[in-house]
């Protein structure tokens, strides 16, 4: 399992060395976080105590079983097991750890700006959840980048990311990308209502929006449909 850890973090391109600028935009912060307060596990070197205490569960404001929740949502869009999902701002994988095993091996790809919730995801998550199997490609990436996958996709799931704090432009390059990758009759499913107003209405239409309610609160998606354009 080590190697495997090894392997998936060298891949998503993230840096277990110091704090630096990676060319993306992307600033390496204090890596406290994962090299703090070892302790003995044939993982040692890789994980720690904060994240054993599950500390990432905690960074995004809602519990983190709204990854469960999320994946309810997606299969009454039409989520199959052969399906596959670009999940952009997927974190530590609240979402990706049910659709990873869910979906079938190589169909889940996920990117993100932060590292410390890139390692957790990869370091913990995937290993108690025994997800190395399902080959997942994640990326440290903070320009809703696509260049690391290799297929058209399904869905593009971005529930944490597409806020009003982005620039025109970021926001643009995001939905022109989630076009490009999307297949024809693919979906795209974005939650923050003040960016709807910017989703390009010559390449997708809405075509629902849902509102889910739990123990904890309620919250809103946005489901939108490729668009091609008129000939």
């Amino acid at each position: 399992m080590k190697n495997e850890i090894k392997a998936l973090l060298r891949d998503s391109g993230m840096d277990q060395g110091e704090s630096k600028n990676n060319g993306n935009g992307i600033v390496h912060k204090d890596q406290r976080y994962l090299y703090r307060q070892r302790f003995s596990t044939p993982t040692s070197d890789l994980i720690n105590l904060e994240i054993v205490g599950e500390e990432h569960h905690f960074y995004y404001g809602q519990p983190w079983s709204k990854g469960l929740t999320t994946l309810g949502m997606m299969k009454e869009l039409g989520l199959e097991t052969c399906s596959k999902v670009l999940e952009f701002g997927c974190g530590s994988l609240r979402n990706g750890i049910h659709l990873i095993r869910f979906l079938d091996k190589g169909n889940y790809y996920g990117s993100d700006i932060d590292v410390n919730s890139i390692y957790a995801g990869i370091s913990y998550e995937m290993s108690m959840h025994h997800l190395f199997d399902k080959k997942p490609v994640i990326k440290l990436d903070g320009n809703f980048g696509i260049s690391f996958i290799d297929k058209k996709v399904d869905f593009v799931l971005a529930t944490s990311v597409f806020k009003p704090h982005l620039s025109v432009e970021l926001l643009t390059q995001a939905f022109q990308n989630s076009w490009n990758i999307l297949e024809p009759s693919g979906k795209l499913i974005i939650a923050g209502n003040n960016v709807t107003q910017c989703i390009p209405k010559d390449k997708f239409h809405m075509i629902n929006k849902l509102q889910y309610k739990d123990m904890w609160g309620s919250w809103k998606v946005w489901v939108f449909q490729k668009m091609h354009p008129k000939r």
